[in-house]
């Protein structure tokens, strides 16, 4: 394979990784921002608290499906392609933790 097509194969999985994080730095972000709590939190995704706390962590598990972006931008009105796109602001708000 040519090494300019291997150079952009190892930037698109690059770009994905952070989109990926991203995403799950948000979900706790969202979560400790509007003071919710994890079981609460699980319940709104639908998926169960372990799931959540393995979300919360930074990893994804293998049977988790998009749905959970999908439930986020239904509770929370976020843009879904911002969710990936970049990391919410870390600020106190409605009680939330600094």
């Amino acid at each position: 394979m040519p090494e300019f097509v291997l150079k952009r194969i190892h930037e698109i999985m690059k770009e994905n990784e952070i989109q990926l994080s991203n995403l799950l730095y948000n979900i706790r972000w969202i979560r400790e921002y509007y003071c919710i709590p994890q079981k609460r939190m699980a319940q709104l995704l639908g998926i169960g608290v372990r799931s959540l706390k393995t979300l919360e962590k930074g990893i994804l598990p293998p049977r988790l499906g998009i749905n959970i972006v999908f439930q986020l931008h239904k509770e929370f009105r976020y843009s879904v392609s911002n969710l990936f796109a970049f990391r919410l602001p870390y600020s106190t708000g409605k009680g939330g933790k600094q």
